[in-house]
């Protein structure tokens, strides 16, 4: 069973995709770290993964730093 999470701007509570109704988007990892965009507010959030499993709270991804990552992943993958 999935974990749900809850997203630390505004939040929303759910599990991480692939699941029936996406709430969190899976970005990839950097550093360790698990990369999630919370799909409600659209903010960026990190995790710490640990054998395929989630721990810790969700740590806050900057806005200004989010931004430059999701401009990345929009040239990368060409969509939100």
């Amino acid at each position: 069973m999935a974990r749900n999470i809850k997203c630390p701007w505004c939040g929303t509570v759910g599990a991480i995709a692939p699941y029936d109704e996406i709430v969190f988007q899976g970005r990839g990892q950097f550093d360790g770290k698990t990369i999630v965009k919370c799909m409600k507010c659209g903010n960026g959030l990190t995790f710490g993964l640990f054998s395929g499993i989630f721990f810790g709270k969700p740590n806050l991804i900057l806005p200004e730093v989010w931004q430059r990552m999701e401009k990345m992943w929009r040239e990368e993958f060409g969509k939100n």
